[in-house]
Parts: structure tokens; C-alpha cells; sequence
């Protein structure tokens, strides 16, 4: 799997991983196998990744509460990117899980991150979800109210009718929320989060800023890698997603 767009650069940089977040973390020691762990980047410019399905190795859901379907594109333009139609009907969009079972538990990992950089067409009319949840193809729930539907999950979120960006750690007994930052419309953010055992917090970081230390013990419970995106109009809205890393070391 092609990272050439994906490299290490001064926080400053928007366009690529923050070296704060990642600090303690070797891709190549992953991919070497010194040290048991996952490295999972998708640029969107590598065609090994790529289906017309959405993306190798992922199980995509479309939920469609509309007649016609929410679509996933790779559209052209340098560095690659992912592009997420929704169909035009409120709660319309696409749910995304690395993998066919749940395989990560954040409390048995001794560095687990995550960290992306996207855009919403309408910031405050899309409710979006980036991180690790359970099993779960309603991450966003499908009617009643736009919500963060999984109970237990771990990542950043947010719901229509707002265009605050927020973080969730649930351990499915106490849910850790708050707000990041507030994203317009058709402009990118980056943002990514990572437990740190040595100070028992998690540290939420928006581009390529440390924004928020959240004091929390690792969940332990076992997750996948996890996308969901909806409209909350009767609009289709769109997510340009340029780039989405994953990575960790496990005990």
C-alpha cells in the first residue's frame, strides 16, 4: 500500500501527519515486524486500495432512506483523495468497518492513534464519524435523531444541525464528549487522537494542534477501524476525505 503522500512533517504543515501526535510511533517498525502492531494508510492515489465498493479490505453499508444510493468516487485530482456522495433524503449516507471481525482493543495496545484530514460540503447539515467503534452498521443512527448510534466507540464526531467537530470516548459506562473545534463549510480540518498510558489521558489534536488532553483509562474492549457519514437534509451532501491513517502497536 502506496504512503507516499502520507509522511511525518512539523505540526505547522496542514496537509500531513502531526509529529506530536505520533510521537513513539514507527510505521517501519510495523512493516519490518520488530514490533507487533498495525499501520493502515489510505492516501487514495495507490489503486491496491481502491474498489468500486469504496476501499480493499473495508465492508461498506449504504443506508438509504431515499430511493437512490449514496456513492463512494475517487475523484481526480493530485495526491488522490475520497469523495462521499449521500442520496438527497435526510439520514441518507455510507458506513464504513476495516475488516471482518473486531480486532483492536485500545487497552491492550501500547500506542493506538488515528488521524485524518477532510472536508464537509455543508458542516452544519452532515453528521460524520472517524475512529474505532464496535461491529456496528448503523454507527449514525438511520431515523428518529441524528446521533453517534454505537455505544461503545472511540474517535471524533459530528451530528447535523451543528458544525462543531467533538470527541467520544464510551466505554459504554461513561461517555467522555466535548468540543474541538468548529469546521466550515468546504474548508479541510485535520484532526486525529491518541491514548497516552504514560499520563493516562487521551490527547485530541486539530491541525496538527494539541487542543484537548481528556483524562481517561484505555477501553478495553475489542473494535474495528471505523467511517459512517449522513445528511441531514433533503439535500445530498458530500465529505472529501484526502487522507486517513491508523495505526498502533499492540502489547
Amino acid at each position: 500500500m502506496s504512503t507516499r503522500v502520507i509522511k511525518y512533517s512539523p505540526a505547522s504543515s496542514s496537509g500531513y501527519l502531526s509529529a506530536a501526535l505520533w510521537d513513539g510511533f514507527s510505521p517501519e517498525s510495523v512493516l519490518s515486524y520488530a514490533r507487533p502492531g498495525f499501520w493502515l494508510p489510505f492516501n487514495f492515489c495507490s489503486l491496491g486500495n481502491l474498489t468500486t465498493d469504496g476501499l480493499e479490505g473495508w465492508v461498506t453499508t449504504l443506508v438509504e432512506a431515499g430511493a437512490s444510493e449514496s456513492t463512494i468516487t475517487f475523484p481526480d485530482g493530485h495526491g488522490g483523495s475520497m469523495l462521499v456522495t449521500t442520496d438527497a433524503a435526510d439520514y441518507d449516507g455510507v458506513n464504513m468497518q476495516h475488516g471482518q471481525a473486531e480486532w483492536v482493543n485500545p487497552a491492550s495496545c501500547d500506542f493506538l492513534a488515528m488521524e485524518a484530514r477532510f472536508k464537509l460540503s455543508d458542516a452544519d447539515q452532515m453528521s460524520t464519524f472517524l475512529g474505532y467503534t464496535t461491529t456496528d452498521t448503523t454507527i449514525l443512527a438511520s431515523s428518529s435523531a441524528h446521533a453517534v448510534s454505537t455505544a461503545t466507540r472511540f474517535g471524533v464526531y459530528s451530528i447535523d444541525s451543528s458544525a462543531a467537530l467533538k470527541y467520544t470516548h464510551d466505554d459504554n459506562t461513561t461517555d467522555k464528549d466535548g468540543t474541538l473545534a468548529t469546521m466550515v463549510d468546504d474548508t479541510y480540518i485535520k484532526v486525529g487522537m491518541v491514548p497516552r498510558k504514560s499520563t493516562k489521558d487521551t490527547r485530541w489534536y486539530v491541525n496538527g494542534e494539541l487542543v484537548q488532553a481528556v483524562e481517561a483509562t484505555a477501553i478495553n474492549d475489542d473494535f474495528r477501524p471505523s467511517m459512517a457519514w449522513r445528511t441531514g437534509e433533503t439535500t445530498g451532501n458530500t465529505c472529501t476525505l484526502d487522507w486517513i491513517v491508523f495505526g498502533g502497536y499492540f502489547a
